[in-house]
């Protein structure tokens, strides 16, 4: 489903705001979740849109309540893992870090 303008307008409004921070995994431009927009997914298979994810979880959420979805994010991660070992997940694990630096 595509965006409307209004909803366009308001994520080029956030992402040139120079008093943000914003993650993205260049390759699928996801930049996380869209409040009100559950069909707005990682892509399947892709750790960059998968960190991207995570991120934004934590980032949106209130300092006070970090602890709690902590623990929530490290259930869904040791289940993640039952999957992979198992087979059933979707997820490409990196075998290393991968840092990449840009030029502006």
């Amino acid at each position: 489903m595509a965006l409307t303008d209004t909803q366009k307008t308001e994520m080029l409004s956030e992402l040139f705001n120079s008093e943000k921070v914003n993650v993205t995994c260049s390759k699928h431009v996801y930049f996380g979740p869209v409040k009100g927009k559950p069909e707005i997914q990682p892509a399947l298979g892709c750790p960059n849109c998968w960190k991207v994810f995570f991120i934004c979880e934590m980032a949106s959420t209130p300092p006070d309540e970090r602890r709690q979805k902590l623990d929530e994010i490290e259930e869904v991660l040791h289940k993640m893992v039952e999957m992979v070992i198992a087979g059933t997940w979707d997820l490409e694990l990196y075998p290393h870090a991968k840092i990449e630096i840009g030029e502006e």
